[in-house]
């Protein structure tokens, strides 16, 4: 069930963060600190202090909490290096618990999701060619919340559409090409 802002409340939307959005990326397994989200909370008509977030794994027949070492992301702000929280998951969604994380009244924020993938090969838990994809989960809106600085109300989320995220593939290993001609481009 999900719950209508209150009245005398304010509002809390989750969108993807569109103006920074992330690319389709390939990654090895044993990457850490691999940037999977970056979401977009806006506030209105009061600051808000988020203090839960309801995630998913999308492409589900192409992903398993297994991907992630411990089924598990990380949340930061916007810096990437402060943490607000952990999310882990058991089965395809997660709930986690949030601090210090707060929405400016009329003002946007961005939330980065940050994991370290799992190992993959013999006795690995790691999936090769799977596509990670962690997104807000916008069918279970009233899980993610927050507190209304001024009403000291429950505010719930009013974003009932999920975002989706182009992705991470994960491979045992991913080439990499640079340039390592003094010049400032590639030489033959």
């Amino acid at each position: 069930p999900t719950q209508e802002p209150q009245a005398g409340g304010g509002q809390l939307t989750v969108m993807e963060d569109v103006a920074s959005a992330l690319t389709y990326r390939l990654a090895s397994a044993g990457s850490t600190n691999v940037t999977l989200a970056r979401i977009k909370f806006h506030a209105a008509s009061e600051s808000i202090n988020l203090n839960q977030l309801v995630l998913k794994l999308s492409n589900k027949n192409s992903i398993s909490p297994a991907d992630f070492i411990g089924n598990s992301v990380r949340l930061y702000k916007s810096d990437g290096v402060t943490q607000v929280g952990t999310a882990v998951f058991l089965g395809y969604s997660a709930t986690s618990t949030i601090t210090g994380f707060q929405i400016p009244q009329d003002g946007d924020v961005v939330m980065i999701v940050k994991g370290d993938l799992s190992n993959i090969g013999l006795a690995q838990p790691g999936t090769e060619g799977h596509l990670i994809s962690v997104d807000y989960d916008g069918d279970d809106s009233s899980g993610t919340q927050g507190v209304g600085l001024n009403s000291g109300l429950t505010i719930h989320s009013s974003s009932y559409t999920s975002t989706q995220v182009a992705g991470v593939r994960i491979f045992k290993s991913v080439p990499t090409v640079a340039d390592v001609t003094t010049n400032t481009t590639l030489a033959s």
